[in-house]
């Protein structure tokens, strides 16, 4: 097997979410690992430890203690206060690195699950690593939680209506304590778009964005609206629902 990223080998077991997040997330105890499947067919799996256990066996060493790692520790101070509730102003630098992470952690947690579940194609991984940047075609919205004691992700694909043709994307929400946020990419040239239904104002975009972002915006969510977030009007859900949670 060789690294998603820079195609080396051999690969190792990269942390899915960070280790870090059992000193930062709200809570005590042991944690509760679940793998929810979408569909009845297919089991999930839940198993209970002191650390974080998310895991995939797919990126190279160098990777993982080279870059990967830089961000991890570029983004856990701004991350930190987020997860914990406390309010903060982005700017520019920060919020490029926040949303490098999210994305990154989002190709992670795809790979995560059975393959029949992934949503994300494998030259996206490869077009991270060289482009160290976002990619062209990401959005990227924050949003807060008033559930603070636990951590989860669902990804998914979406299909997009663009004048009568199907444009295909994918979508990933991250819930870590009391920060949520809601990562789309889909190839609609450049153009931005707003996300629609009834949760929209709990959302603040933070990518592209060039004002500063303030966190939280006036409306919070509840748990299940930011576990499960409706995300676009017309933008169904087709596979790749599989959900990662961590409760404490």
């Amino acid at each position: 097997m060789t690294c998603v990223f820079c195609k080396s080998s051999p690969t190792t077991n990269e942390h899915i979410f960070p280790k870090w997040l059992r000193d930062v997330i709200p809570g005590e105890g042991r944690l509760l690992h679940e793998w929810r499947a979408p569909n009845e067919e297919d089991p999930s799996r839940a198993w209970s430890a002191d650390g974080v256990e998310f895991k995939a066996n797919a990126v190279c060493g160098t990777c993982n203690a080279g870059w990967m790692n830089d961000l991890e520790e570029a983004g856990r101070p701004y991350l930190t206060s987020m997860i914990q509730g406390r309010g903060r102003v982005l700017h520019e630098a920060e919020k490029e690195t926040v949303t490098r992470w999210a994305f990154k952690t989002a190709l992670m947690l795809d790979l995560g699950q059975e393959a029949k579940f992934r949503s994300i194609p494998v030259d996206d991984y490869v077009a991270f690593y060289e482009a160290e940047g976002l990619l062209p075609d990401t959005h990227v919205w924050l949003a807060g939680c008033d559930f603070g004691g636990g951590a989860g992700a669902r990804t998914r694909t979406l299909d997009f209506n663009e004048n009568g043709t199907t444009i295909t994307g994918y979508g990933t929400t991250i819930q870590l304590g009391h920060l949520v946020i809601e990562i789309v990419r889909v190839g609609l040239g450049g153009r931005s778009f707003q996300i629609g239904g009834g949760l929209a104002p709990a959302l603040v975009r933070v990518w592209p964005e060039p004002s500063p972002t303030q966190w939280p915006p006036p409306l919070v969510l509840d748990r299940q609206n930011a576990v499960w977030l409706p995300l676009l009007r017309g933008c169904p859900d087709r596979r790749g629902i599989a959900a990662a949670i961590l409760a404490v």
